[in-house]
């Protein structure tokens, strides 16, 4: 009895060490991505990815071992460095989630259609989001500010700004749909992957899901404006920052487990 005990704890070593190392050597970019959410907080949603790799990976079955993970993995690493060395924490971060497929393929798991979630874990670079800024959230906020007082709301944006005796809310590049767009693909991704489909059926269906961010958050920022109105900023921005791709992922995943 001790001595399966002793075999089980030493081949759940051996499991997890490996991927402990992995975290210790790609440490300076988690440090990174931990200052750049509490610097900003509308990329919180980049948390999903994780979550959504153990869930998938716990119900897959190992592969054979490949040889190239290695590769990747240096590739990984030789990211983060000249990622570091350039003052680029974009270059450095693409290089954890290669680190992730690299060392998933040389250890035979998770297999690579789980294992590329882990390329979610990377924010949207804030240039590509604020590259329709101003003029996106500018024309959201006249839909929402329309769409409020056609049912009795006061409110009348200034671009993308709304001002009141109640406070202010502006929206910012993020706001424009662009971090919901990237939740709805990952949420989108996961579900292919529960279906069992395959890395090409997966990222088509991250593409599919993630065009429903087209609708949902204009109809979000309506309701947070609504909210404006009502007298209610803080929450109305709040809601705005953190509603939309919360209530995406749990309604996703409900329904994925269900189906599944």
């Amino acid at each position: 009895m001790s001595r399966t005990v002793a075999e089980a704890s030493r081949s759940g070593a051996q499991r997890t060490l490996p991927w402990i190392a992995l975290l210790l050597g790609f440490s300076p970019v988690l440090l990174d991505l931990g200052r750049h959410l509490a610097a900003t907080p509308e990329a919180s949603y980049v948390l999903l990815a994780p979550l959504l790799l153990g869930l998938a990976a716990r119900r897959e079955l190992p592969e054979v071992p490949r040889s190239d993970g290695y590769f990747l993995l240096a590739l990984g690493l030789a990211l983060e460095l000249l990622g570091i060395a350039a003052a680029s924490w974009s270059v450095a971060r693409l290089g954890l989630p290669l680190g992730i497929v690299g060392l998933a393929r040389a250890r035979g798991f998770p297999p690579l259609r789980s294992a590329l979630l882990g390329f979610f874990l990377v924010p949207v670079p804030t240039s590509l989001v604020a590259l329709p800024s101003p003029e996106l959230e500018s024309a959201l906020a006249a839909f929402a500010g329309a769409v409020v007082r056609g049912v009795g709301g006061e409110v009348r944006p200034v671009g993308p700004l709304f001002t009141g005796t109640q406070g202010r809310l502006e929206l910012s590049a993020f706001d424009a749909g662009i971090p919901l767009a990237a939740t709805l693909a990952a949420l989108g991704w996961y579900s292919a992957v529960r279906r069992g489909a395959r890395v090409s059926g997966a990222l088509a269906s991250a593409v599919r899901t993630s065009l429903w961010a087209v609708l949902i958050q204009p109809c979000a920022i309506a309701v947070a404006v609504g909210l404006f109105a009502l007298g209610l900023p803080t929450l109305a921005r709040s809601g705005l920052s953190y509603a939309p791709w919360l209530c995406a992922t749990a309604f996703v995943l409900v329904r994925t487990e269900r189906r599944a």
